[in-house]
């Protein structure tokens, strides 16, 4: 989807799960899949310092991931998510 960013690509699949749920076949559970680490790895935690993103917190943090979908005029949607973190173990 070269006209498509990839931040909309993966809202897209997100957008999907929350529509039906998963995707029955594998290929479409792992794409979504995917899409959730994308945007997980690539969201900077605080917008003021964008080379900071929460793919550079794994290491050190449990993360609990709740995504949301908001419907817009003209088929267009908005994917919103909040993320807990919590300390991760010290093993």
């Amino acid at each position: 989807m070269p006209e498509v960013s990839p931040e909309s690509f993966a809202d897209a699949m997100i957008a999907s799960i929350n529509d039906d749920g998963m995707a029955r076949d594998n290929e479409g559970r792992n794409i979504q899949s995917i899409a959730m680490l994308w945007r997980l790895f690539t969201t900077p935690v605080d917008h003021n310092v964008p080379a900071f993103t929460y793919g550079d917190l794994v290491a050190v943090k449990n993360f609990q991931i709740a995504f949301e979908l908001h419907e817009q005029p003209n088929d267009q949607f908005k994917v919103t998510w909040v993320v807990n973190t919590m300390p991760g173990s010290a093993g």
